[in-house]
């Protein structure tokens, strides 16, 4: 049986990726560790390059819908 440590990476599918990029790195303390093409933004907690992907979202991307389908929360160690 495998025991986990943490988590390897978390990636999201974000609507705005520069309002996203900007609350996790001034609200949660995250560095940008390498960007690509203003479609994809990995963020660093310090420990490894990129603990936290932000991917765009298409433009015709569905809202949000509460309760739907989709990540709701994601915490390993």
């Amino acid at each position: 049986m495998a025991y986990l440590k943490r988590i390897g990476h978390l990636v999201l599918n974000v609507r705005d990726l520069e309002a996203s990029t900007k609350f996790y790195t001034e609200t949660l303390g995250f560095e940008v560790a390498r960007s690509y093409n203003e479609k994809m933004m990995f963020l660093s907690c310090g420990k490894i390059h990129r603990d936290l992907a932000l991917f765009q979202a298409a433009p015709d991307a569905p809202p949000i819908t509460p309760g739907a389908l989709g990540l709701n929360h994601m915490a390993l160690q």
